[in-house]
């Protein structure tokens, strides 16, 4: 936001608007630009807010994007972070798949951001834990009374969310496929691969690596992947620095040797802002992946 003659120029988003420009002066709103006709012509729907209880009984936010029509499955999606957090913004990606005939679940676990420091650090040293249990109360509470024929659940998310993607699908077999994205699948060598390797997990995981080498290991999906049975997507651009590329060469040599149905992509001269800023054929070939293999274990 700035200030301008005598008033302020902003940007403004919700769940159905992407972001445009707007000024406030003299009590009057006015948008600025019209950057998306074509998305602000359709009719999206609107994401239906379903706050929900943990196992702690703390109170989480969740939402529910539905679709028209006959349901192929649901999809859960995991923002990274671990803290940030959604909440009344515009997610295309989100759109998309309800549009394709899924719905779309998404929630702010533990770790989140938006809920107090306290909130936020309820994870450190205890990734896949409680985080873990939050959001499979929360798949749990969407999929309660659904006919058994409705229930097909698919899951993906990036960075911490690609993270949890890998965890989930080594500690149950219930979705039918999974897509991990700019993901963390070893913490002992993303701790001396990524930037902010050392920091990051020393924080976040449990201190110096060298005395806690069986805690980073434990909180490692990798460790799991033998238990891995859900046919998995991996993503990874090439020069991601933040979740460095050989966090995805590992997870899918590993599940190769354990005969778990894998494929990757890579996106070279990409890195951990693919999603949000990459090119842009590179961005629409990311969604169509995620599209098609979703569809191919619909």
């Amino acid at each position: 936001m700035t200030s301008w003659r005598g008033g302020f120029v902003f940007i403004r988003q919700t769940s159905t608007t992407p972001v445009e420009l707007y000024s406030h002066t003299s009590g009057k709103l006015r948008k600025l630009t019209a950057f998306n006709t074509f998305i602000t012509s359709r009719r999206l729907r609107e994401p239906e807010h379903t706050p929900f209880r943990t196992f702690d009984r703390r109170e989480i936010d969740g939402w529910v994007l539905g679709h028209s029509g006959r349901r192929k499955g649901i999809v859960l999606e995991i923002h990274g972070g671990p803290k940030t957090a959604y909440g009344n913004a515009f997610e295309f990606e989100f759109h998309l798949l309800a549009s394709s005939g899924y719905d779309v679940i998404y929630c702010n676990p533990r770790g989140s951001d938006g809920y107090g420091e306290n909130f936020a650090r309820l994870v450190k040293e205890h990734f896949g834990d409680g985080d873990y249990r939050d959001i499979m109360r929360f798949v749990d509470s969407r999929v309660k009374g659904m006919p058994k024929a409705e229930r097909k659940l698919f899951v993906t998310g990036g960075s911490y969310g690609g993270f949890m993607t890998n965890w989930i699908v080594g500690h149950t077999n219930r979705f039918s496929a999974a897509v991990t994205q700019r993901s963390i699948s070893n913490q002992v060598s993303f701790y001396g691969t990524s930037d902010i390797g050392p920091n990051f997990n020393g924080d976040q995981i449990g201190g110096d690596i060298w005395a806690n080498t069986d805690t980073y290991w434990e909180k490692s999906p990798l460790r799991y992947a033998g238990s891995m049975k859900t046919p998995l997507l991996i993503l990874h651009s090439e020069e991601d620095y933040r979740c460095p590329v050989e966090q995805a060469y590992q997870l899918f040599t590993a599940l190769r040797h354990h005969g778990c149905e894998v494929e990757m992509e890579l996106y070279p001269g990409e890195n951990h802002e693919l999603s949000r800023s990459g090119k842009p054929s590179h961005r629409v070939r990311r969604l169509n992946s995620i599209l098609d293999w979703f569809h191919r274990h619909a």
